[in-house]
């Protein structure tokens, strides 16, 4: 799946902590499609899943992520 980049400047908009409603409100995309997107995200540059006391479910993500992926694509186009 390809990363939306819409996504991924909410996440960074948003100090690297992000609910889906947060994700989707920001980047003016369906909750449907930022959940896919966070999911996606987070799987890719190893985000992780936080939950509140009062059960809010939200993604924290490392500042770096974007060098992450970007890593992991050289890495990958080298393996080729």
């Amino acid at each position: 799946m390809a990363l939306d980049t819409a996504v991924m400047q909410a996440v960074e908009k948003l100090d690297y902590r992000a609910t889906v409603g947060d994700v989707a409100s920001q980047a003016g995309i369906e909750i449907s499609t930022a959940e896919r997107g966070l999911l996606a995200l987070a799987s890719e540059t190893g985000g992780h899943l936080q939950v509140s006391d009062d059960g809010e479910i939200a993604y924290q993500f490392s500042q770096n992520f974007r060098t992450v992926l970007r890593n992991k694509y050289w890495r990958l186009r080298a393996e080729e």
